[in-house]
């Protein structure tokens, strides 16, 4: 399976049938997303109400951190200021801004979420690729982050999920 966050969140699948490979687009992008823990329902419940749908791409995508940001300094009440994704990264991975740090961690808990439920949906557990413009530039954070423990954390399936290996795509 591949999942690739950037301007969206885009994902496929490759299956065989008769020894042939087959690709499969899909939509990961606009499966619903639930909190995983309660900085995250406190992000829901910000957003729920402006938003009408927390739906994964919202927020796991490069418009996805910068509104975890927006919504982040707004929970911490501190201010915050218009910043592209990348520039949240940069000083993330600078560990200079304590918020952009903490959006970049909760962007990777998500988008493990994401993965897991998208690796059963589909049932690739031959292998997970990271696609996109986002996660190649901070493929040491998400190593760090809570990426795989909730990309596993999938009850009975969690020693399933465990065994799949992960990828990142460096290269176009």
């Amino acid at each position: 399976a591949t999942v690739g966050p950037g301007t969206g969140l885009g994902g496929a699948f490759l299956d065989w049938f008769n020894g042939v490979a087959h690709s499969f687009a899909c939509e990961p992008g606009h499966m619903s997303l639930a909190p995983g823990d309660e900085l995250e329902l406190d992000i829901f419940r910000l957003l729920l109400p402006r938003q009408g749908n927390i739906y994964a791409e919202l927020l796991v995508s490069g418009p996805g951190l910068a509104r975890l940001y927006l919504a982040l300094g707004e929970i911490r009440g501190e201010q915050t200021e218009p910043l592209e994704p990348a520039e949240i990264s940069r000083r993330a991975l600078s560990g200079g801004d304590g918020l952009c740090v903490q959006a970049l961690e909760t962007f990777c808990a998500l988008l493990g979420s994401v993965c897991g439920d998208f690796l059963l949906a589909n049932g690739s557990y031959g292998g997970l690729y990271l696609a996109g413009g986002i996660v190649p530039a901070f493929t040491g954070f998400l190593g760090d982050s809570g990426f795989h423990r909730r990309l596993v954390d999938k009850g009975a399936m969690r020693d399933t999920l465990a065994e799949v290996p992960v990828y990142v795509i460096t290269t176009g």
